[in-house]
């Protein structure tokens, strides 16, 4: 094969953050720093001998000309190595699969998955396990589809076409929470003309995060009037929530339950759904188990009201 120049690795650090083009976020979901992150880029540019990003201090980091040329490229290329990768075999030379790449919302596996993670460990010792964290602005719906992970559990909007081969787990209700003191008295949920008014949380001024939201809101006629803060954790906005700060567009997923007695849904604005995947012509007594434990872990929470609605979709495509 040609001497290319640049490596696979660069590629994934490039397509990854593209899906933001925020080197935090990129950092994140890769699980590595964002001077690695940093470094990678240089590298591939200097390889290239083209500038591929365009960055200055104070402006949001964008393509440039190459760089949206050689995005539209390595997209193919995915494409193609996802082809490559559908040629493994479904159980490799008679041992079974141990090592799983997941994708999963954030909020999910800090929540639900997370704390009990330690058990299914401790009865599958051989079990390598990389969980790849999801944010709610991104839509990692190629990626899955191109065989870049052997499971995926993350939101899609209400409205979002479900990807063929991906399941509906569950749709979970979204909307514009806050302390019921901030409703007044008045019967809920608010009008938009109320909601509008409310002290809200938003994300920073700019962000992908941002832009959806207030577009979301907009379709319901509710314009912010009064933003009392600003933050991209989604963690950190329900915290605020929580001690009255104000109100913010979360699903209800988010909030601690010992808190929630004090929270009331203001205004609804959308409903999100809870999608899986499960890579195709992968079998074993292991991936099953691992697909139990996951879905398991969800439902438990889908009882105690975590999960709002039950969902009435079935598979996607």
């Amino acid at each position: 094969m040609a001497n290319l120049p640049f490596t696979l690795r660069q590629l994934d650090v490039f397509s990854t953050l593209c899906r933001s083009l925020s080197f935090r976020r990129c950092a994140e979901e890769l699980n590595i720093s964002q001077a690695a992150v940093s470094n990678q880029i240089k590298t591939l540019e200097m390889q290239l001998g083209v500038p591929l990003l365009r960055r200055l201090p104070g402006v949001p980091t964008r393509l440039t000309i190459e760089g949206a040329a050689f995005l539209a490229d390595v997209r193919h290329c995915e494409q193609a190595l996802g082809q490559l990768a559908a040629h493994r075999a479904t159980v490799p030379r008679g041992a079974e699969q141990t090592r799983f790449r997941i994708l999963v919302a954030v909020a999910l596996m800090e929540r639900y998955i997370k704390p009990k993670l330690d058990a299914f460990i401790a009865d599958h010792p051989a079990v390598e396990l990389e969980f790849v964290p999801q944010h709610p602005s991104t839509l990692p719906n190629r990626e899955v589809e191109d065989g870049h992970f052997d499971f995926a559990l993350y939101h899609l909007t209400a409205e979002a076409e479900v990807p063929r081969g991906m399941a509906v787990l569950a749709r979970v209700t979204s909307g514009l929470l806050g302390r019921t003191s901030l409703a007044g008295g008045r019967a809920l949920p608010l009008s938009a003309e109320e909601a509008s008014d409310l002290p809200m949380i938003l994300p920073p001024e700019g962000s992908q995060e941002r832009k959806r939201l207030l577009a979301g809101m907009a379709r319901h006629g509710v314009v912010p009037g009064n933003v009392v803060g600003h933050t991209q954790y989604y963690d950190v906005m329900a915290r605020m929530i929580e001690r009255g700060v104000g109100a913010g567009v979360l699903p209800m997923t988010i909030l601690n339950s010992e808190a929630r007695a004090d929270i009331a849904m203001l205004f609804p604005v959308m409903d999100w759904l809870l999608v899986w995947y499960r890579r195709p012509g992968m079998q074993g007594a292991t991936i099953d188990d691992l697909e139990e434990f996951i879905k398991s872990a969800i439902n438990s929470h889908a009882g105690q009201g975590d999960l709002a609605v039950p969902a009435s979709h079935g598979h996607g495509g």
